[in-house]
């Protein structure tokens, strides 16, 4: 497979900045009102770039790509389960 991340990443930038600007109006919500970011991730580059973008904390987000690398379209539904897995170990008590 060939596919030309610069591009993607230039044209992709803008375009969610764009949706995450609607979706803010369209639910109310704010920056701060979001405590835990999960996102198709390509590289950490592009993860950091992405949170640049949308004016988010990177300390919100949730990354596995360091570990699991660019697994395509299974990164966000892997990236979620792993993060509520983490986030319901750590309420156990023993």
């Amino acid at each position: 497979m060939h596919a030309n991340f610069e591009g993607i990443l230039r044209n992709g930038l803008p375009l969610a900045a764009e949706t995450w600007e609607a979706f803010k109006r369209e639910t109310g919500w704010t920056e701060a009102e979001v405590d835990k970011v999960f996102t198709h991730q390509v590289s950490a580059v592009h993860h950091e770039l992405l949170f640049d973008a949308l004016k988010l904390d990177k300390n919100k987000g949730f990354s596995t790509v360091e570990y699991l690398g660019n697994i395509g379209s299974v990164s966000l539904p892997i990236s979620l389960a792993i993060g509520i897995e983490q986030a319901a170990s750590s309420h156990v008590t023993r």
